[in-house]
């Protein structure tokens, strides 16, 4: 018992340092805290999930705060004699904090247990699959998903405090360095930050949690995708630089990095079910600061970092179900429109991201491609996301007429 009031001592003096620091206000809201529903915080890891969970319960009054990331409370089993001595340093709530929970085994049992006995129960964890499937099969319909990701570009602009209007620079700069929240706030070098933390991610929530013996093979993918976001991926090519011939196993890696939110794909709109093989998608990351800190690339391409920020944002969106999305590309390969996104209600909404149009060989293959999709979905919502200008102007292309909204990715990403 010594042990467990030891370990719980300093994780309540770790909360209070905590709760003392910076908080950002961020987008998600915590709901139903007072029904009996888990409430299941998911991310990745250093997104701030831990510090929206407990900057959120403060206001609730005493809650218990249970860090799993910590290596010795891993290793007690004994959950009664953790709740017990909680209790002896938080007082009688039956507010629970989980953090990290998946690193606990069998953490859904006990995590069952403890609702059964009436705790109001916040969990987090950074390992979408794992959190969605288990509790899914152990709770069903009594848990609720909240996403928290690094800081969105209004989030990132209420941590450095600006003044409105918005700064021209502010969307370059974001573009560049991403939304970890204490790369920004605590202005620690981004490369060896986000170095390490996507090194610790590939090893501790894939290689250890999935015991997977090619070690390489996991490096080597997620090294060759990250330089190369915005661009479709060849199982060919995965397989030559793993030296593993099983597409079923190379689809199971990319599903491991995208369930530790590290890296997700976009799949091509309408393919054929044969043809998933030979175009699995087109590559992106979850924060554009691993671009800048992992990409083997010499040369980074604002143009890929502006459409990942559209790609992330996205990519948001259909988590909490408000969309599916894709890229489309046509059958001769003669055009192609970044994102194809369909709303739960069908519509389709076309969208090209470029960083500069101010080149009107660039502007017309933009706007040629938004045409020549627009007559193929029968849609007439078409957007350019661009840098710098916002209108809507009539175009023509062999004889077909469409309306394109020009919108500025900075007040797009902040709608």
């Amino acid at each position: 018992m010594e042990k467990i009031r030891e370990i719980l001592h300093l994780q309540y003096s770790e909360l209070r340092k905590k709760l003392n620091e910076k908080y950002i206000k961020r987008e998600a809201e915590l709901k139903y805290l007072s029904e009996d529903l888990i409430k299941v915080i998911i991310g990745p890891r250093r997104s701030g999930k831990s510090f929206f969970a407990i900057h959120t319960l403060k206001e609730t009054g005493n809650f218990i705060y249970l860090n799993f990331d910590d290596e010795e409370l891993m290793k007690i089993k004994d959950i009664n004699g953790i709740m017990r001595i909680s209790k002896e340093i938080y007082g009688d709530t039956r507010n629970v904090f989980m953090d990290e929970i998946q690193n606990y085994p069998e953490w859904e049992i006990i995590s069952n247990r403890l609702q059964r006995q009436g705790y109001n129960l916040v969990l987090s964890g950074s390992n979408s699959n794992l959190l969605s499937s288990e509790l899914s099969t152990h709770l069903t319909g009594r848990h609720i998903p909240i996403y928290i990701f690094p800081f969105s570009l209004s989030e990132y602009m209420n941590s450095i405090e600006n003044e409105q209007p918005f700064p021209e620079n502010a969307l370059s700069d974001y573009a560049n360095t991403g939304g970890y929240p204490e790369v920004i706030l605590k202005n620690i070098n981004l490369k060896d930050y986000l170095e390490l933390l996507y090194d610790s991610v590939i090893y501790k929530d894939i290689l250890q949690r999935y015991k997977i013996r090619k070690e390489f093979a996991i490096s080597n993918i997620a090294n060759h995708l990250i330089s190369n976001i915005g661009t479709e991926f060849s199982f060919r090519t995965l397989a030559k630089i793993t030296e593993i011939k099983s597409i079923a196993t190379l689809n199971r890696y990319l599903g491991y990095l995208s369930n530790s939110f590290l890296l997700f794909s976009v799949q091509r709109y309408s393919f054929k079910s044969k043809d998933i093989l030979s175009h699995p998608g087109k590559i992106y990351s979850y924060d554009n600061g691993y671009i800048k800190a992992k990409s083997l690339s010499i040369n980074k391409d604002i143009g890929k970092l502006y459409e990942n920020l559209a790609a992330v944002y996205l990519m948001k969106k259909k988590l909490k179900g408000e969309i599916d999305f894709y890229f489309y590309t046509s059958n001769d390969k003669s055009y192609e429109v970044d994102f194809l996104v369909r709303r739960k209600n069908n519509n389709i909404e076309l969208i090209q991201v470029s960083y500069d149009i101010s080149d009107d060989k660039t502007l017309q293959r933009e706007i040629r491609a938004l045409i020549n999709a627009s007559k193929h979905f029968k849609t007439s919502e078409l957007i350019l996301l661009n840098k710098s200008i916002e209108k809507e102007e009539y175009f023509e292309w062999f004889g077909e007429k469409r309306k394109i909204k020009f919108q500025k990715l900075s007040s797009w990403l902040r709608q």
